[in-house]
């Protein structure tokens, strides 16, 4: 990128991504003017600091950094920031079934069964090569997972787990994309035991290094 020296530019919110906008801009001599309707940074991530309640730094917002999440991982990189693993067995499942809370010490199962469930539609995504732009995508794009689950006569455990994804992707079955479910189907390790991190000391440290 060539420099941005004389251009004015307006980032709208504080979050990470916001946040890393107008650094970047800033880099290229940018005049940049970032704005953010909260009285803190940090957006979805949000560390609390009250030693009244832990004296440990608790998350509030977004806490664990996947494996494949490479840009923050590079950021704590950069800013000398130490990344600690977390909850190395995995965790299970708190799913409501049928009215009846369940606890599930391992998603494996009903991960295997979501797997089965979406097979198909995941092989004939697969012979595309993975491609977005084919029509296999477009068709399973237009769809919710929902709705392809029931299509799938998938069972109750299977659309509750797909609920419970709202806390990955922030929208419930009904609105995801069913390509996004087919993409998830296709990992090889379920959700619950994707290595995690988070950063040592509270993960507002990449907040403040960025700012």
């Amino acid at each position: 990128m060539s420099s941005l020296r004389g251009i004015r530019v307006a980032v709208i919110g504080g979050g990470l991504s916001g946040l890393v906008a107008a650094r970047e801009l800033s880099k290229h001599q940018a005049d940049v003017h970032l704005v953010e309707a909260r009285s803190r940074l940090g957006g979805r991530l949000w560390t609390l600091r009250d030693d009244s309640f832990s004296t440990e730094p608790v998350e509030l917002g977004g806490e664990f950094i996947d494996q494949s999440h490479d840009a923050v991982r590079e950021l704590a990189r950069e800013f000398g920031l130490q990344l600690t693993r977390v909850i190395r067995g995995g965790f299970g499942l708190a799913l409501e079934v049928n009215g009846r809370l369940r606890i599930h010490k391992t998603q494996k199962p009903i991960w295997q069964a979501f797997k089965r469930a979406l097979q198909q539609d995941a092989d004939a995504f697969e012979e595309t090569g993975c491609d977005w732009t084919s029509s296999i995508a477009s068709a399973l794009a237009r769809r919710s997972v929902d709705d392809l689950l029931r299509a799938r006569r998938a069972s109750a455990e299977v659309h509750a787990m797909a609920e419970a994804l709202r806390g990955f992707f922030a929208a419930d079955a009904i609105a995801l994309s069913a390509l996004v479910g087919i993409e998830l189907s296709m990992e090889a390790t379920d959700p619950g035991h994707v290595p995690v991190s988070r950063v040592k000391g509270g993960n507002d440290l990449l907040v403040n290094g960025l700012a």
